[in-house]
């Protein structure tokens, strides 16, 4: 991709021609990143096709950067076009032309004729006109960019229709205030859902119902029976026979979740990757809603709401949120419990950063997963329909377990601290040791008592270890601001890490003497 020339350059070129201000309000549309990067002709584009002229400061750019291109320009005739066309045409002679309609245009190039090689771009009053004629012209084009309007066709319906041609575009639909675009291969499958059972054969029935009945069409269904003794395989191959295409079943060796996870992720073939636990189920709708908020604001994750299913009393309880439809970056969601299964990943925005799931953990692999996948997202979107429901109640889950089994935690963190090395920034830092001890709190305060001083001692020293950009004093601070259920933990995990002799004893003593005051309080 050629470099931009400088834009007074080009405005120099115009003057006298076209007046300062319109320079200098087109300058901005041509030259910044208003219809994104896929903006100007690029390597194996020979023609560009601009409908709508402005002030031909675009014409300026394509040609003055590109010395075989030649550039068609669609304008309606009037005294100021033929003056800018007159001055293009004395500055690059013999590689500007004009056709005063786009069908003029496509009667002098029928589609097929030229090959693959046109960069088009469309000004905001030639929408209308360009997608009524877009099946003529869309197997010719290599790039698309501009501003469109949704009246004129939904940005869904062009989204597919282009990625599917293999069009790299970024168009602007001005009146949504949204912006669709990619430059990834076409996609036969739009999301993968990888679905890990093992005992859940009570519940896998709903669960793939639910999922074969999706109402987005391009969606796979990928069940990684996990060694499960029960029915559960036998289950999913049930299903597979009834909707063969959709969903598909893979036979393993029991090796815990997060290896199922990962060998389901490794066969998914989806833009965007989901999961669902088996025990769970979804509403019909999640997926085909979730890919368009995820594609309409170009999120790496998209998100819904989630209700807790409650076995044993039937009950529903939403999970009151109010996420923002899109928020750039993960990092407000970092404190949140972990919910993968609410959202939709971009497969190739996973590969990119190296997220996977740390196959060695048998349990809560979901964490690790969700805080690397938030720290590197570029924008997450959220839809506020509860369509995700969350099973609770169910004998067997990990959130049932008491026992030494909640040990996995600490090599969760000392995974999640190695995973992070590249991209630890001192906020990043500060919500990793809010995680931390939400999640040994959590821990401390179900734990079967014979294990429970163990557990305090290994979580203060690994809460307590050195930290790139924290001070020992500030992890102890963070410690003694938990929310008041929280506080008696924070301040044992505190005192503990005092009798550690990690810190100076005058600074023991500052600390020591904020904890007794914080026990007098609350005596």
């Amino acid at each position: 991709m050629y470099r931009f020339p400088m834009i007074e350059k080009a405005k120099s070129i115009m003057r006298g021609v076209v007046d300062e201000a319109q320079l200098d309000a087109d300058a901005y549309a041509v030259f910044s990143s208003d219809v994104g990067p896929y903006h100007r002709p690029v390597s194996g584009e020979t023609q560009a096709v601009l409908l709508g002229l402005g002030s031909g400061l675009d014409v300026v750019a394509f040609l003055e950067g590109s010395p075989d291109l030649k550039v068609t320009v669609v304008e309606r005739a009037s005294d100021y076009v033929s003056g800018v066309l007159d001055r293009l045409r004395e500055i690059f002679p013999g590689r500007v032309d004009n056709f005063e309609t786009f069908d003029e245009f496509l009667q002098r190039h029928p589609d097929g004729q030229g090959g693959r090689n046109l960069f088009v771009k469309v000004r905001g009053g030639f929408a209308a006109e360009f997608l009524s004629r877009l099946h003529q012209i869309e197997s010719r084009i290599v790039t698309l960019c501009g501003e469109l309007r949704s009246a004129a066709m939904d940005p869904m319906d062009l989204y597919r229709r282009l990625r599917d041609q293999g069009v790299a575009f970024y168009l602007n639909f001005s009146d949504l205030g949204q912006r669709i675009f990619t430059s990834e291969a076409p996609a036969e499958v739009e999301v993968s859902v990888v679905v890990p059972v093992y005992n859940v054969g009570r519940f896998v029935d709903n669960c793939l119902e639910r999922l074969a009945l999706q109402t987005l069409r391009r969606l796979e269904v990928l069940v990684i029976d996990d060694g499960s003794p029960d029915d559960s395989g036998q289950r999913a191959d049930d299903w597979a026979s009834r909707f063969p295409g959709r969903i598909k079943v893979i036979h393993k060796k029991n090796a815990g979740c997060a290896a199922a996870r990962m060998t389901g992720l490794e066969h998914a073939t989806g833009e965007f990757v989901g999961f669902v636990d088996g025990d769970d189920w979804v509403d019909v709708h999640m997926y085909e809603d979730l890919y368009r908020s995820a594609v309409l604001h170009h999120a790496d994750i998209a998100q819904c709401g989630f209700t807790l299913a409650f076995d044993h009393s039937g009950r529903r309880e939403p999970v009151a949120e109010g996420f923002p439809a899109l928020t750039r970056g993960g990092h407000p969601f970092l404190g949140v419990r972990p919910t993968i299964w609410r959202r939709i990943y971009r497969r190739s925005f996973l590969k990119k950063n190296g997220i996977n799931f740390p196959a060695h953990i048998r349990r809560f692999d979901d964490l690790p997963f969700q805080f690397c996948a938030l720290v590197h997202a570029g924008f997450v979107s959220s839809i506020p329909e509860h369509y995700y429901f969350y099973r609770q109640e169910r004998p067997g889950q990990d959130i049932a377990v008491r026992d030494g089994r909640l040990y996995v935690h600490f090599e969760i963190f000392d995974w999640l601290d190695g995973q992070l090395q590249n991209s630890l920034t001192r906020k990043v830092e500060e919500q990793l040791v809010k995680v931390e001890l939400s999640t040994h709190i959590w821990a401390l305060s179900i734990i079967d008592e014979k294990f429970r001083a163990e557990y305090l001692s290994r979580a203060s020293a690994q809460i307590f270890r050195g930290r790139r950009h924290l001070s020992w004093w500030k992890v102890a601070r963070l410690c003694l601001k938990r929310p008041h259920d929280q506080r008696s933990w924070g301040r044992r995990l505190v005192l503990r890490g005092l009798l550690g002799g990690r810190v100076d004893v005058a600074g023991q003593t500052e600390v020591l003497g904020s904890v007794l005051s914080a026990d007098a309080k609350n005596s």
